[in-house]
Parts: C-alpha cells; structure tokens; sequence
C-alpha cells in the first residue's frame, strides 16, 4: 500500500517524510515509492517537507506541491508498471529546489505543442504538463520521458 522505499545507493537525510530537518542540514532526498495511486500522496508530501525544509514559503510550497503531484500522477499513470517504482530525488543548491522524478514506462514521443492548452484538446485531461511548466521556474523531460526534472528558484527576500 504505497510503501516508500529507499533508494540504497544514495541515502537521504530525511529519516521518513515526517521527520523535519533543520534547514543547514537539508542538502538532498531521494526515495523510490510504490507505482501506484496511493503513492502520489505520500511522494508529494515528502518532496513539500523537503522544500519547507529549504526555506521556501507557504506560497511557493504550494506551486511546488501541485506541480510535483502532476509529475507524479503522470509518472504513475503512464509509467505504471506492475511492481514497478517512481524515483524521487531532490536537492537544493544555490538557492535552487531541484526535484526528479522518475518512472519504469516506455516513455513518450515530444510532439509539436508538446505541454500547450492548444495541444490538449477540448477534455478536462491533458493540462497536466502546461500546470507544470507554469507553476515550476524550469522543466526538463529526459529518457523519452520517463524522467522529469523540475526547478524552482528560491528568491532573496
């Protein structure tokens, strides 16, 4: 049921995902969770601490939160495979909050208009790669799309 398993090669500060570090210690997480629903949750809430954990304000915290949670959602819906796992990696350098996610699926084809509202269609699905691009500073879609690198810049002041 949505275990969260770690990822042994790289270990990460945060003990589970309610541990608090202080903010001098976070430096980098990384998990690997279940491929399924109930998973997005749990990764969503781990990467949010992490951010928090940063610095990064309530308002930030929420663009973050809801751009992580599409990746994540898209990862499981599309990267599902059975028994399979979603990697989360985060780190923070230079004021920077980068989050990887990635997933065991065949991946994806970039098409023209690739993550546009016009590429979507007249259905409420398919605005989940524009609410990302929005809300996050930098997004980068990597091994066809099985990885997904988010960015966000924590300003000064």
């Amino acid at each position: 049921m949505g275990a969260e398993r770690r990822i042994p090669d790289d270990p990460p500060l945060l003990s589970s995902i309610t541990h608090e570090p202080r903010k001098r210690d976070v430096k980098a997480y990384a998990a690997s969770f279940d491929s399924q629903r109930s998973s997005v949750a749990l990764a969503r809430r781990a990467v949010v601490e992490f951010a928090r954990a940063c610095g990064f304000p309530d308002g930030l915290t929420r663009d973050i939160e809801c751009a992580v949670g599409e990746a994540l959602a898209n990862a499981v819906e599309h990267g599902h495979s059975e028994g399979g796992s979603i990697d989360v990696r985060c780190s923070f350098r230079d004021r920077r909050l980068t989050v990887e996610i990635k997933d065991r699926g065949p991946g994806f084809e970039r098409k023209r208009g690739f993550g546009t509202p016009e590429a979507c269609g007249p259905l409420w699905r398919g605005y989940g790669i524009h609410i990302i691009k929005t809300l996050m500073d930098d997004v980068i879609y990597l091994d066809r799309g099985t990885r997904v690198r988010l960015t966000k810049r924590l300003q000064c002041g």
